[in-house]
Protein backbone atom coordinates (compact mmCIF):
# COMPACT_ATOMS: atom_id res chain seq x y z
CA UNK A 1 0.00 0.00 0.00
CA UNK A 2 3.09 2.13 1.11
CA UNK A 3 4.40 1.69 -2.34
CA UNK A 4 1.58 2.26 -4.19
CA UNK A 5 0.59 5.52 -2.67
CA UNK A 6 4.80 6.52 -3.57
CA UNK A 7 4.58 5.42 -6.87
CA UNK A 8 1.30 7.75 -7.27
CA UNK A 9 2.53 10.59 -5.01
CA UNK A 10 6.20 10.82 -7.20
CA UNK A 11 3.90 9.74 -11.14
CA UNK A 12 1.94 12.91 -10.06
CA UNK A 13 5.04 14.79 -9.60
CA UNK A 14 6.81 14.03 -12.46
CA UNK A 15 3.33 14.68 -14.61
CA UNK A 16 3.18 18.06 -13.29
CA UNK A 17 6.59 18.89 -13.63
CA UNK A 18 6.56 18.13 -17.21
CA UNK A 19 3.99 19.86 -17.40
CA UNK A 20 4.89 23.17 -16.91
CA UNK A 21 9.15 23.01 -16.36
CA UNK A 22 9.38 22.29 -20.17
CA UNK A 23 6.72 24.71 -21.85
CA UNK A 24 8.76 26.58 -24.16
CA UNK A 25 8.05 30.63 -23.84
CA UNK A 26 9.23 33.73 -25.58
CA UNK A 27 9.24 37.41 -24.41
CA UNK A 28 6.67 39.54 -26.23
CA UNK A 29 5.44 42.91 -26.80
CA UNK A 30 2.19 43.00 -28.69
CA UNK A 31 1.20 46.51 -30.21
CA UNK A 32 -1.97 47.28 -31.57
CA UNK A 33 -1.49 50.03 -34.02
CA UNK A 34 1.10 50.91 -36.02
CA UNK A 35 0.47 53.04 -38.99
CA UNK A 36 2.43 54.22 -42.34
CA UNK A 37 -0.20 56.70 -44.61
CA UNK A 38 -0.54 60.15 -45.29
CA UNK A 39 2.42 61.37 -44.02
CA UNK A 40 1.63 59.35 -40.39
CA UNK A 41 4.40 57.06 -39.73
CA UNK A 42 5.21 54.91 -36.45
CA UNK A 43 8.73 55.09 -34.85
CA UNK A 44 9.77 52.43 -32.56
CA UNK A 45 12.16 52.68 -29.44
CA UNK A 46 12.94 49.47 -28.32
CA UNK A 47 14.86 49.04 -24.86
CA UNK A 48 16.39 46.04 -22.96
CA UNK A 49 15.82 46.33 -19.42
CA UNK A 50 18.12 43.16 -18.70
CA UNK A 51 22.18 42.83 -17.80
CA UNK A 52 22.30 40.64 -21.25
CA UNK A 53 22.23 41.02 -24.48
CA UNK A 54 18.98 40.23 -26.23
CA UNK A 55 19.56 37.84 -29.66
CA UNK A 56 17.18 36.68 -32.18
CA UNK A 57 14.94 40.06 -31.58
CA UNK A 58 11.80 39.29 -34.28
CA UNK A 59 9.50 42.06 -35.34
CA UNK A 60 6.49 40.42 -36.91
CA UNK A 61 3.07 42.23 -38.79
CA UNK A 62 0.18 42.11 -39.57
CA UNK A 63 -2.20 43.79 -41.86
CA UNK A 64 -5.64 45.58 -40.92
CA UNK A 65 -7.56 43.06 -43.06
CA UNK A 66 -5.68 40.21 -40.21
CA UNK A 67 -3.09 38.63 -42.94
CA UNK A 68 0.21 37.88 -41.40
CA UNK A 69 1.84 36.08 -44.36
CA UNK A 70 1.63 36.06 -48.24
CA UNK A 71 1.62 33.63 -50.70
CA UNK A 72 2.86 34.66 -53.80
CA UNK A 73 0.62 34.86 -57.22
CA UNK A 74 3.53 33.71 -59.30
CA UNK A 75 5.73 30.50 -58.04
CA UNK A 76 9.12 31.23 -56.96
CA UNK A 77 12.10 28.82 -57.69
CA UNK A 78 13.16 27.05 -54.80
CA UNK A 79 16.40 25.53 -54.39
CA UNK A 80 17.60 23.61 -51.35
CA UNK A 81 20.57 21.52 -52.15
CA UNK A 82 20.51 17.75 -52.03
CA UNK A 83 16.58 17.91 -52.40
CA UNK A 84 15.13 17.56 -55.44
CA UNK A 85 12.56 20.17 -56.74
CA UNK A 86 10.35 20.19 -60.14
CA UNK A 87 12.08 23.58 -59.83
CA UNK A 88 9.36 26.11 -59.20
CA UNK A 89 7.38 25.89 -56.20
CA UNK A 90 4.65 27.78 -54.18
CA UNK A 91 6.16 29.56 -51.39
CA UNK A 92 4.53 31.49 -48.49
CA UNK A 93 6.30 33.53 -45.90
CA UNK A 94 5.55 35.35 -42.80
CA UNK A 95 5.30 39.54 -43.02
CA UNK A 96 8.32 38.68 -40.38
CA UNK A 97 11.89 40.40 -40.14
CA UNK A 98 14.79 39.48 -37.55
CA UNK A 99 15.50 43.09 -35.96
CA UNK A 100 18.62 41.64 -34.66
CA UNK A 101 20.46 42.33 -31.24
CA UNK A 102 19.73 45.03 -28.72
CA UNK A 103 23.16 45.20 -25.77
CA UNK A 104 22.40 45.18 -21.97
CA UNK A 105 20.48 48.04 -20.95
CA UNK A 106 20.35 49.54 -24.50
CA UNK A 107 18.36 51.09 -27.17
CA UNK A 108 17.17 50.27 -30.78
CA UNK A 109 15.58 53.00 -32.01
CA UNK A 110 13.68 53.96 -35.85
CA UNK A 111 11.03 54.18 -37.95
CA UNK A 112 8.82 50.91 -38.33
CA UNK A 113 9.97 51.04 -42.15
CA UNK A 114 13.33 50.98 -41.42
CA UNK A 115 13.20 47.76 -38.60
CA UNK A 116 10.77 46.34 -41.30
CA UNK A 117 13.76 46.77 -43.80
CA UNK A 118 11.10 46.08 -46.68
CA UNK A 119 7.98 47.56 -48.17
CA UNK A 120 5.49 47.25 -45.88
CA UNK A 121 2.38 45.04 -45.86
CA UNK A 122 -0.13 48.10 -45.68
CA UNK A 123 -0.51 51.03 -44.21
CA UNK A 124 -2.31 50.29 -41.04
CA UNK A 125 -1.02 47.23 -39.20
CA UNK A 126 -0.70 45.69 -35.42
CA UNK A 127 2.80 43.95 -34.89
CA UNK A 128 4.46 41.61 -32.36
CA UNK A 129 7.94 42.17 -31.43
CA UNK A 130 9.49 38.92 -29.71
CA UNK A 131 12.31 37.21 -28.73
CA UNK A 132 12.95 33.66 -27.67
CA UNK A 133 14.94 34.62 -24.45
CA UNK A 134 14.02 35.95 -21.27
CA UNK A 135 15.45 39.08 -20.90
CA UNK A 136 12.78 41.68 -20.18
CA UNK A 137 12.40 44.49 -22.62
CA UNK A 138 9.92 47.54 -23.67
CA UNK A 139 8.81 49.37 -26.33
CA UNK A 140 8.09 53.13 -26.89
CA UNK A 141 5.46 53.53 -29.57
CA UNK A 142 5.66 57.44 -31.46
CA UNK A 143 3.40 58.03 -34.26
CA UNK A 144 4.31 61.32 -36.36
CA UNK A 145 2.96 63.35 -39.24
CA UNK A 146 6.77 63.74 -41.47
CA UNK A 147 5.05 65.56 -44.21
CA UNK A 148 5.39 69.01 -42.63
CA UNK A 149 8.84 68.80 -42.24
CA UNK A 150 8.19 69.12 -38.65
CA UNK A 151 7.76 66.47 -35.93
CA UNK A 152 3.60 67.22 -35.74
CA UNK A 153 1.46 64.96 -34.10
CA UNK A 154 4.28 63.59 -31.97
CA UNK A 155 2.86 61.26 -29.27
CA UNK A 156 4.41 58.48 -26.96
CA UNK A 157 2.79 54.68 -25.59
CA UNK A 158 5.11 52.44 -23.55
CA UNK A 159 4.59 48.64 -23.90
CA UNK A 160 6.70 46.24 -21.83
CA UNK A 161 7.53 42.52 -22.57
CA UNK A 162 5.17 39.73 -21.47
CA UNK A 163 6.52 35.69 -21.14
CA UNK A 164 4.46 33.84 -23.63
CA UNK A 165 4.62 31.97 -26.42
CA UNK A 166 4.56 34.76 -29.96
CA UNK A 167 1.82 34.54 -32.36
CA UNK A 168 2.42 33.18 -35.60
CA UNK A 169 4.42 30.28 -36.98
CA UNK A 170 6.85 30.33 -39.29
CA UNK A 171 6.01 29.06 -43.26
CA UNK A 172 7.90 26.67 -44.86
CA UNK A 173 7.59 25.80 -48.50
CA UNK A 174 4.07 23.99 -49.33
Amino acid sequence: MKKAAFFMITAAFILGAAATGFTATDMVVRIPYVVNAGGWTTGLAITNLSSTQITGLTLDLVTEDGMWYKIPTTPVIVSNPGEEHSGRDLVTYNFRTVIGTVSPYAMKIDFLSTLYGKTLPGSRMWCEIWHSGTQAFAVTVFVMNVTTGQAEGFGFHPFFSESRLHTFPTYVPL
